[in-house]
């Protein structure tokens, strides 16, 4: 399952010294599946505990853009999902947001992309 926020035209993310895209999950007991999100076509995939979307409380993953290899100067869309042949489950996504640092304290990103959702998997 899987749910695609279009952003129109394309954002630069490149612009204001955007170095994170942090996504904020909460899983439910019993998710299977391998948690990704794809920058246009450009797919990361989730690199904390296999188990974290099954843990019923709210995570932030967050990714250092410049790792990922995606063109990052016209960004038209974001895909968040699960993959996996038995994915099953319900996983709420929140507060996607850029930012400047990754992983830093006291400093979290800043910049919306989308609403909350829940995406059933």
């Amino acid at each position: 399952m899987r749910a695609t926020f279009f952003i129109g035209a394309g954002q630069d993310w490149t612009a204001s010294d955007v170095q994170t895209l942090a996504i904020a999950f909460n899983g439910t007991e019993g998710n299977t599946g391998t948690l990704y999100v794809k920058i246009n076509n450009t797919k990361i995939v989730y690199d904390g505990s296999v188990g974290a979307i099954a843990r019923p409380a709210w995570q932030v993953w967050n990714i250092d853009l410049g790792s990922t290899g995606a063109s990052l100067d016209s960004v038209n869309a974001l895909t968040i999902g699960v993959d996996g042949a038995s994915a099953a489950g319900m996983l709420y996504i929140d507060d996607i947001r850029l930012g400047q640092r990754v992983g830093k304290a006291g400093k979290g990103p800043g910049k919306g992309v989308g609403p909350g959702k829940g995406v059933g998997v």
